[in-house]
C-alpha cells in the first residue's frame, strides 16, 4: 500500500509540474515556448537554405528574383520614369526601361530596395536577410498572439504545425515577397487585440491605419482577406463596445483608402487619367470575368493597350461564364485547393477534433447563453449517472463506428465498389443490435458485470447473432462484394470498441450533464455525416484529388498499417472525443487545455468568413494567384483544426482524475493516457510521412545546379520558356519569356521558313521594336515549374519540348544549336546555345518520302533536262545565297555497273542525253553567307529502263557497292510523257523482294 501511494504521489507531482509549465500565468512558459519556436524556425529555415545553396525553389520563388531586379531598377533609374511603380524590365540598357506593373502596389519590394542600399545586392543575401528579419518577426508574432489568447502550449503547437506544413506554409517563408503575408496577418491579429483590450488604443489605431495602407499597397486580394478578418475579429472581441468597433473599422477603411489612393496617383501620373480608367476596366474584367463570347476581340484590346503603354500583364483570365462568385463555391474550393495537401484523413480528424473541443464546452457556453431559467435547469443543471448516459450515447457511438468500419469509403474516398446506402444500413442495424445487447444482457438496465456468467453468455450469443446477420446480408448481395474475414474482423472490432466505450463511460465515476450527453450524440452523427461529405469537398470523381488519393494518400495509408488500422484509429479518436465530451475532459488540467482552445475557434470562424468575403469580391485573383499556386492565403486558419487534433490528444494524455479504479481497468488513468499517446504517435507519424512525401517530390534544392550554371553565364543574353526574372538576376543580362520559342519545328511566313516563331507578349523590354538584338538571344533556357499536378501526372520535362527533342536527336534544322547543359536527374532544365550562322537546310516536300530533295524530269529535244525541286529553310530565315548541284549517274552494261559523278553544276547545266538509260541521283549543296552544308541527296530515279533491266541494274549496283539497300526504299521512275508535274513512285517491294531472295 505504501509503494502504491508513493507511485500515485509521484504521478500527481509530475502532473502538477506539467500543469504549471502549461499555465498561461507561468512566468517561464511564455519565454520557454518563444525560445522553442524561434529555435524550430531557425533550424527548419536554415536547413532549407543551406541545402539549396541559399537559392531555394519549391513551387515558385520568382517573386524573390523580381524583387531584386525591381530594387536594382529603383537604384539605377530616375524616379520620374515610373513614379515609384514596379519596373519589371529585365534589361541593362536604359532604353529598355521602363516596363511597368500597375495592377497592384509592391510594398515588399520597397523593403528589398532598403536591403539593397544596405549591401544585400544578390538574391541569396536578400533571401537570408528577409527570412531572418520579416519571417522571424512573423513567427514571433504568431506565437505571442496565440499564447495571449490561448496558452503557451497551444501557441507552440500552432507554430510547430505552421512551420512543418511544407506545401502551404514552409516553402513560402523563404520567399521574400510571400513572407510578408505572414507578417501582415499576425500583425492585424495583434492590433485587433490591442484595440479591443488594451489601454494603448490610440497607438494601436494609428498602427492599424498604417498597416491597412501597407496591405492594400501590397496586394489587393490578400488585403481584402486580412481587412475582412480584422473587421470580423475586432467586432467579436469588442462586441460589448460598439464604439471601439466603429473606431477600428473606420481607421482600417481610412488606411485602405490611403493605400489605394497612393497607387492610383502613381498609375495616373504614369498613364494619365484616361489610361488609368482603361487599365482598371480591362485588367479587373479580364481577371474576374472576361467576356466569353467576344474573348478574342477583348483580349486583343487588352494586349494592344498593354503593349502601347509598356505594361506587364499575365494572361491569367477568368471567363464571366465561370461560376466563381458564390459562397458555396468558395467553401468547396477551400477544401479542394487550400486543404488538399493535408489528405482526407487529416481533414476528417481535425474537423472532428474541433467539434469535440467545442461540444466539450457546451455546458459552459449554454450557462452563459442567456437562455430562460427553466431551460437552463433542464439542459445545464440536470445530471445523469454514467450508466444512464450510456443508454443515450451508445447507439450513436456504434452508428459512427459502423459507418467507419463497414462503410464504402476510407476517409471520404471509395476504395471498393459497394452501394452508397449500404454503410448506413449496416450502421443502423449494428446500432440497434448492440444497444439491445447492452440493454438486455445486464442485471440492471445499464450495467454489466464481467463475472456474471449468464450475462457473458447472452452477450456472446448476441455477438454471434450479429455476425451471422451481417454475413447473411453480405451473402444476399445487398452490400455488393463480400469477404468473410474482413467482415468478421470489422464486426469484432465494432463490438470490442462498443464494449470498451461502455466500460469507459460507466467507470468514469462522475455524473454527466444532459447537455454533454446530447452533445456527444450530435458529435457522433455529425462525424458520421462527414464520411459522406468528404468526397464532395475533395471532389474525387475527377481531377487531381482522386489521382492524388490513389497515388499518394492511399499508398501512404497502406504503408502505415492499411485502411482497417487507420479506421480503427479514427474510431478510437472518436471514442476519446465522446469520453471528453461526457466527462468535460475528466480532469482540471485537461479541462483547462480544452477551454483555452476556445478563442482559437473564434479566429477560425472569423478567418473562414474573411476568406469567403475575399473570394466573392475577387474570385479571379484568389483562384488564379493563390489557390492554383497553393500560396499562403488560408494557411493561417488551416492550422487551427490541425492544432485542435493535437489539443484533443493532449487532453487525453493529461488525464489525472478520470477514475480511482485499478490501473488495468477501462477508464483508468493508465488506459486513457496510453490510448491518447498511441493515437498521438500515429497522427505524428502520418503527418511526418506526408510531409516527407512532399519533401522528396519537391525538394527545395531541385534547381540548385541550374542556378549555379546561370551564375557562371554572366553577361549572356537569354530567352526563357517561363519566368525570366531568375535568369536575368543571376546572369546579370537581359532576358525575356517567350512561350513559343522552340515549341514548334518551323513556321512559314509566306517567303521563307523561320525556325524560331515568337510570342512577344512577355518581351518586357521597352526598346523591343527598335533593338534587333532581342531577335537573336545567345541562349535558350528551358526550365519547368512543379506542383501537386506534377506529383499526379508526372513532371513536364524539357525533353518534351519539340525543339529540345529535335536537338537531342540531331534532327535538322536544330542540330546546329547545341545543348550545353541539362538536368540529368529530372530533366527540369536545359540550356541551349543558339547558332544563327549555321548553314541552310532542306525541308521534306512529301510526308511519305523521307528525302531532302526531289528531282522532276522534263523530256526535251536531245535529252532529259532535270528540274530540282526543294524547299530551303533556316532557323533565322536567312535568305539563300547559292546552290550547287552534283549529278551522279550509274549505267549497267555487260554485267558491270559504272558510276560517274559530275563536277559542280548550275541548274541550267542539269542535262541527260536522250540515249541515257540507267540510274541517277542529284546532290544539292546549299550555301548561306559563305557557309556550306553537307550535300543533301535526292531519291534515286530511273530513266529509260524497263522494270526487268532496272531490277538487274539495282542488284549489280548493290553488289559493286555503288548503292545500298536503303536506296531502294524510295525511288522514282520517270513518266514516259516526261511531264514535270507527273512522276511515278514505284513500291520498294517490287525491287527489294528479288534482291532479298538472293
Amino acid at each position: 500500500m505504501h509503494s502504491a501511494k508513493g507511485r500515485s504521489g509521484n504521478a500527481i507531482g509530475r502532473t502538477d509540474l506539467f500543469a504549471s509549465s502549461l499555465s498561461p500565468f507561468s512566468p517561464n512558459a511564455h519565454a520557454n515556448g518563444l525560445v522553442a519556436v524561434c529555435l524550430i524556425y531557425c533550424l527548419v529555415m536554415g536547413w532549407l537554405l543551406f541545402t539549396s545553396h541559399f537559392l531555394p525553389f519549391v513551387f515558385d520563388n520568382n517573386e524573390t528574383f523580381s524583387s531584386v531586379i525591381h530594387a536594382q531598377n529603383m537604384a539605377s533609374l530616375p524616379f520620374r520614369l515610373t513614379f515609384g511603380l514596379t519596373n519589371e524590365s529585365y534589361g541593362l540598357d536604359p532604353a529598355a526601361h521602363p516596363y511597368v506593373y500597375t495592377h497592384q502596389g509592391n510594398f515588399p519590394r520597397l523593403f528589398a530596395f532598403g536591403l539593397l542600399l544596405l549591401g544585400a545586392d544578390t538574391p541569396q543575401a536578400q533571401i537570408v536577410a528577409t527570412t531572418f528579419t520579416v519571417g522571424l518577426a512573423s513567427i514571433v508574432m504568431a506565437y505571442l498572439f496565440v499564447s495571449r489568447i490561448a496558452s503557451p502550449f497551444i501557441a507552440l503547437l500552432y507554430c510547430g504545425i505552421l512551420l512543418t506544413d511544407y506545401i502551404m506554409s514552409t516553402q513560402w517563408w523563404i520567399n521574400t515577397w510571400r513572407v510578408w503575408h505572414f507578417f501582415l496577418f499576425f500583425a492585424f491579429c495583434h492590433l485587433a487585440l490591442l484595440i479591443a483590450r488594451s489601454r494603448a488604443r490610440s497607438i494601436a489605431l494609428v498602427c492599424a491605419g498604417l498597416l491597412s495602407a501597407v496591405a492594400v499597397y501590397t496586394e489587393i486580394a490578400f488585403a481584402a482577406f486580412v481587412l475582412a478578418f480584422f473587421t470580423i475579429y475586432l467586432c467579436w472581441l469588442a462586441r460589448r463596445s460598439p464604439r471601439v468597433c466603429v473606431y477600428g473599422i473606420s481607421v482600417a477603411i481610412f488606411g485602405a483608402v490611403l493605400g489605394a489612393a497612393v497607387l492610383l496617383v502613381q498609375i495616373g501620373a504614369y498613364l494619365g487619367w484616361e489610361g488609368l480608367k482603361t487599365d482598371l476596366a480591362l485588367t479587373f474584367s479580364a481577371r474576374n470575368g472576361a467576356p466569353g463570347e467576344q474573348l478574342n476581340s477583348f483580349m486583343d484590346a487588352v494586349w494592344d493597350f498593354m503593349r502601347a503603354h509598356n505594361l506587364v500583364y499575365w494572361d491569367n483570365n477568368i471567363l464571366s461564364s465561370t461560376p466563381l462568385r458564390s459562397p458555396w463555391v468558395a467553401i468547396t474550393h477551400y477544401f479542394r485547393y487550400n486543404f488538399l495537401p493535408y489528405s482526407p484523413l487529416v481533414t476528417f480528424l481535425s474537423i472532428a477534433a474541433v467539434l469535440v473541443l467545442v461540444l466539450a464546452q457546451a455546458p459552459t457556453l449554454l450557462s452563459a447563453s442567456g437562455l430562460p431559467a427553466q431551460w437552463r435547469r433542464f439542459v445545464v443543471a440536470k445530471r445523469l449517472p454514467p450508466e444512464q448516459a450510456v443508454a443515450f450515447v451508445l447507439p450513436a457511438v456504434v452508428f459512427l463506428m459502423a459507418v467507419l468500419l463497414f462503410g464504402t469509403s476510407a476517409f471520404g474516398f471509395h476504395h471498393h465498389q459497394m452501394p452508397m446506402y449500404s454503410e448506413f444500413l449496416v450502421a443502423l442495424l449494428a446500432s440497434m443490435i448492440v444497444a439491445y445487447l447492452f440493454a438486455t444482457a445486464s442485471a440492471s438496465p445499464f450495467t454489466f458485470d464481467w463475472r456474471n456468467d449468464a450475462q457473458v453468455r447472452r452477450l456472446s450469443l448476441g455477438a454471434g447473432t450479429f455476425l451471422v446477420l451481417i454475413s447473411v446480408i453480405h451473402a444476399s448481395g445487398w452490400l455488393g462484394p463480400f469477404s468473410y474475414p474482413s467482415t468478421i474482423m470489422r464486426g469484432v472490432s465494432l463490438i470490442a470498441l462498443a464494449v470498451a466505450f461502455h466500460a469507459l463511460c460507466t467507470r468514469a465515476g462522475r455524473p454527466m450533464r444532459l447537455v454533454s450527453v446530447w452533445g456527444c450524440v450530435v458529435f457522433c452523427f455529425v462525424v458520421a455525416g462527414l464520411t459522406r461529405l468528404t468526397p464532395a469537398l475533395y471532389d474525387t470523381s475527377f481531377g487531381i484529388t482522386g489521382a492524388l488519393f490513389h497515388l499518394t494518400w492511399k499508398g501512404l495509408v497502406s504503408r502505415l498499417g492499411g485502411f482497417l488500422v487507420w479506421q480503427l484509429v479514427v474510431c478510437l479518436t472518436m471514442m476519446l472525443g465522446c469520453m471528453l465530451i461526457l466527462t468535460r475532459s475528466g480532469s482540471p488540467l485537461a479541462a483547462r487545455v480544452c477551454r483555452q482552445f476556445m478563442p482559437m475557434v473564434a479566429v477560425l470562424i472569423a478567418g473562414a468568413m474573411a476568406f469567403v468575403a475575399a473570394y466573392v469580391l475577387f474570385p479571379g485573383y484568389v483562384f488564379t494567384a493563390y489557390q492554383n499556386r497553393y500560396c499562403p492565403f488560408t494557411v493561417f486558419i488551416n492550422v487551427i483544426p490541425l492544432a485542435a487534433l493535437g489539443v484533443l490528444l493532449s487532453a487525453g494524455i493529461m488525464q489525472d482524475a478520470m477514475s480511482r479504479s485499478t490501473p488495468l481497468a477501462f477508464g483508468s488513468v493508465t488506459t486513457v493516457r496510453r490510448l491518447s499517446m498511441g493515437l498521438a504517435v500515429a497522427c505524428i507519424a502520418y503527418w511526418g510521412a506526408l510531409q516527407n512525401t512532399y519533401l522528396k517530390a519537391f525538394p527545395a534544392n531541385r534547381l540548385s545546379e541550374f542556378f549555379a550554371e546561370l551564375q557562371r553565364m554572366k553577361g549572356v543574353s537569354t530567352v526563357a520558356s517561363t519566368y525570366a526574372a531568375p535568369i536575368a538576376a543571376l546572369t546579370k543580362s537581359w532576358s525575356y519569356f517567350d512561350p513559343a520559342f522552340l515549341t514548334v519545328s518551323q513556321k512559314f511566313d509566306g517567303r521563307r521558313f523561320v525556325m524560331t516563331p515568337r510570342d512577344e507578349r512577355y518581351l518586357w523590354l521597352a526598346d523591343r521594336d527598335t533593338n534587333d538584338a532581342y531577335k537573336q538571344p545567345s541562349h535558350f533556357v528551358c526550365w519547368m515549374h512543379s506542383n501537386l499536378h506534377d506529383l499526379v501526372l508526372g513532371a513536364t520535362t524539357c525533353g518534351t519540348l519539340p525543339g529540345i527533342k529535335a536537338i537531342r536527336s540531331k534532327f535538322q534544322p536544330y542540330f546546329s544549336n547545341v545543348e550545353v547543359s541539362r538536368d540529368k536527374k529530372r530533366d527540369l532544365w536545359s540550356i541551349v546555345r543558339l547558332d544563327y550562322e549555321a548553314p541552310g537546310s532542306l525541308r521534306r516536300i512529301y510526308d511519305d518520302l523521307e528525302v531532302r530533295a526531289i528531282v522532276v524530269t522534263d523530256k526535251v529535244a536531245g535529252g532529259w533536262r532535270l528540274q530540282p525541286v526543294f524547299k530551303y529553310v533556316h532557323q533565322d530565315g536567312v535568305p539563300l545565297r547559292n546552290v550547287n548541284y552534283v549529278l551522279e549517274t550509274i549505267t549497267c552494261r555487260f554485267g558491270v555497273a559504272r558510276r560517274v559523278k559530275s563536277d559542280t553544276l548550275t541548274e541550267a547545266e542539269l542535262f541527260l542525253p536522250a540515249s541515257f538509260s540507267g540510274i541517277a541521283r542529284l546532290d544539292i549543296d546549299v550555301v548561306t553567307d559563305g557557309l556550306k552544308d553537307s550535300p543533301w541527296k535526292s531519291a534515286v530515279f530511273i530513266v529509260g529502263m524497263s522494270q526487268e533491266k532496272s531490277e538487274e541494274c539495282f542488284r549489280q549496283s548493290i553488289a559493286d557497292g555503288l548503292l545500298s539497300k536503303a536506296d531502294l526504299l524510295l525511288y522514282l521512275e520517270i513518266d514516259e510523257r516526261g511531264s514535270p508535274d507527273r512522276w511515278l513512285k514505284k513500291p520498294a517491294s517490287q525491287l527489294i523482294s528479288p534482291i532479298r531472295a538472293e
